[in-house]
């Protein structure tokens, strides 16, 4: 989403804090305390970072017609891979092996406490409930006294189901991208992306009891009925879809052999301005000829942070950020084109 917004140069929301990609996250959106505000008249184009959904106050700084995008993940997964970012597994001193993680998913109102990861940011129970239990619907806007209010839950799935234009199904990754593409009018290069952030595990659900590995779905019941609901209606948005499995082999090519070319270039800085023969992406009934070069290959490879940077000091050049950083943004400018700015 931010090479989206790079490449077609649109206003991004940036946060009002320093080398910092949240906007306000774990707590509510409030743009007044999270962001840098726009120019009188002005509104945004795309938000991208980390943030708790708030339809009310996003609507008053994103321009008119804006579209809502977001990823629903398996809730097993998702609780897993909680589980280990927020090192429950070590406050609570049971451990990081399957054995612990069972321990964990028999007993979860016990052991889940809030991490010391949160220590730093004065989070308390009254505040952030749970790092584990439902938190792609808090992610959201859904409220933690909720969670065990049907009534609240099921009116909060209708909400996102009407509220959001297209829900991505990471497990579906491929097949959601090429839809939303479709749905969008979005182009081929608009889509292509490269993995990062991708935090290694030696062991997953396969060692994980059937049994206990079910409850992950009974400890997060409204992230499960969310994730039922993306399911549905990425079913109900390939119907009538016309050679869908030809596109889809063909991104999943494409993206290959991107990922493949755009390697060469992860240890490039400005004294080394290596500049390989561009890759050519034939044009097919489903995309137009295009190259991947150097321009192409960096913004996918640059961490999240450095793209807002890029972001915040192409709107707003007078920020104290960007006049302390001058020199390294003409680096980041540099790898990018490719010329010393």
């Amino acid at each position: 989403m931010q090479k989206f917004a790079y490449r077609h140069n649109l206003s991004v929301v940036v946060p009002l804090l320093d080398d910092n990609i949240a906007l306000g996250w774990p707590y509510k959106f409030m743009p007044e305390r999270n962001i840098v505000m726009p120019p009188a008249g002005r509104k945004f184009q795309a938000l991208v970072n980390h943030v708790v959904y708030n339809r009310t106050v996003m609507d008053q700084i994103m321009e008119p017609q804006t579209v809502y995008i977001t990823v629903i993940r398996d809730p097993q997964q998702h609780l897993l891979s909680s589980y280990t970012y927020f090192a429950l597994n070590k406050d609570n001193k049971i451990g990081e092996d399957p054995k612990a993680y069972e321990m964990f998913l028999n007993d979860s109102k016990r052991y889940d406490s809030l991490p010391n990861y949160f220590i730093g940011l004065n989070v308390s129970r009254t505040q952030i409930k749970s790092l584990t239990r439902n938190l792609q619907s808090a992610d959201l806007g859904f409220e933690y006294r909720d969670f065990d209010n049907n009534d609240a839950i099921q009116r909060f799935v209708r909400q996102i189901e009407r509220e959001f234009a297209f829900i991505i199904v990471l497990e579906r990754l491929s097949e959601s991208l090429v839809l939303m593409k479709r749905k969008l009018c979005w182009s081929m290069q608009d889509i292509l992306h490269i993995y990062k952030n991708r935090k290694g595990q030696s062991w997953g659900y396969e060692k994980i009891n059937p049994e206990s590995a079910q409850m992950a779905y009974t400890w997060s019941k409204v992230d499960t009925l969310l994730y039922n609901l993306a399911r549905k209606k990425l079913n109900e948005a390939r119907k009538g879809q016309e050679k869908l499995e030809e596109e889809m082999e063909l991104f999943e090519n494409i993206q290959e052999s991107i990922t493949d070319f755009c390697a060469t270039m992860k240890k490039w800085n400005t004294t080394n301005l290596y500049d390989p023969e561009p890759l050519v992406i034939e044009k097919s009934e489903f995309n137009e000829e295009f190259l991947v070069n150097r321009q192409f290959c960096v913004p996918l490879l640059l961490h999240e942070n450095y793209l807002t940077l890029i972001f915040k000091c192409r709107q707003f050049p007078n920020h104290r950020q960007c006049k302390e950083n001058i020199n390294f943004l003409h680096e980041l400018y540099s790898l990018i084109h490719g010329v010393h700015v």
